[in-house]
């Protein structure tokens, strides 16, 4: 908000680096006004630390709320105010990533892994997720293209109380979007199973 910045650092696994936050705000000559450095609780600090070594993210245009998730694997989703800090509102657990990390830094896919939100877009009053629906990566990509189930189809809107308010199933994957609320249209870059894209428009 106004002069101020939100920096998202990917913390190396396995390691606390001093000085080394997860999401910081700082100024524009990168004083450190505040800092926030917790994970989502999925039972492997490391874990969380590798999944979240690709985040998608979004602030609102007011600049007092934030939304992060990976944007590798699992669907998880927390909600932030910036009003006053960093302060997490709330963390939605929508599946498990499905994947471990033996070795504490690098990822293994087992059968359960399936991918997370592809992108996030935030208004003031809401939060539009461009989300997984659970199928299963490895199994999937076994089928012939044309055979494929579509692994981000659904456009989820949320309010900034974390609640689910409406579901927007497609015909394509969605890779990223954003809104006019005014016109009520969304936009976003789509995909379909042989990987072709294409800018997609609905109304909302």
């Amino acid at each position: 908000a106004g002069d101020l910045r939100v920096v998202i650092r990917a913390v190396p696994s396995g390691k606390d680096i001093p000085d080394m936050t997860r999401i910081e705000i700082q100024t524009e000559d990168g004083a450190v006004l505040y800092r926030y450095n917790e994970f989502p609780d999925i039972g492997d600090i490391s874990l969380c630390r590798s999944i979240y070594s690709f985040t998608t993210g979004t602030v609102s245009p007011d600049g007092k709320k934030m939304a992060l998730a990976p944007s590798s694997w699992g669907g998880i989703l927390e909600f932030f105010s910036l009003e006053d800090g960093i302060e997490n509102r709330k963390t939605e657990y929508m599946f498990s990533p499905g994947v471990r990390s033996p070795d504490g830094m690098n990822i293994e896919l087992t059968e359960d892994a399936a991918s997370g939100f592809q992108d996030l877009y935030a208004t003031d009053e809401r939060l539009y997720g461009a989300v997984g629906n659970g199928v299963r990566f490895l199994s999937n990509n076994k089928l012939p293209l044309e055979d494929r189930l579509l692994t981000s189809p659904d456009v989820v809107i949320f309010d900034w109380k974390g609640r689910a308010v409406e579901k927007i199933e497609t015909d394509y994957n969605v890779l990223c979007l954003c809104t006019d609320e005014e016109k009520g249209e969304l936009y976003a870059v789509i995909s379909d199973v042989y990987q072709r894209n294409y800018i997609g428009k609905l109304s909302i």
